[in-house]
């Protein structure tokens, strides 16, 4: 595979408990990796984009937070956090 060198690098990083929204994630992947500008890497120190997917509720709170303060610290410098939400709970109208 070809890739161009203006790409930007994107990893995603899910916090705990996040197994449960594995298909929504394998889908925000399948939809970046279409994308010819984005190239998808495993090494978040390495991207130019990071996104953080959690579940910042009860317990698990105080574990995204030190998640979301590590990238910050670990990153390399101009990169973009996005941090989004997860929902657990689907409703039906």
């Amino acid at each position: 595979i070809l890739r161009r060198s203006n790409m930007k690098k994107v990893s995603l990083i899910m916090c705990n408990d996040m197994h449960m929204d594995i298909e929504r994630a394998n889908e925000l992947l399948t939809c970046i990796s279409k994308n010819q500008d984005y190239e998808i890497i495993t090494d978040y120190t390495k991207a130019d984009i990071v996104i953080i997917n959690t579940c910042a509720f009860g317990m698990n709170k105080e574990y995204s937070i030190y998640v979301i303060a590590d990238v910050q610290k670990n990153v390399k410098e101009n990169t973009e956090i996005i941090v989004t939400k997860h929902s657990i709970y689907r409703t039906k109208r």
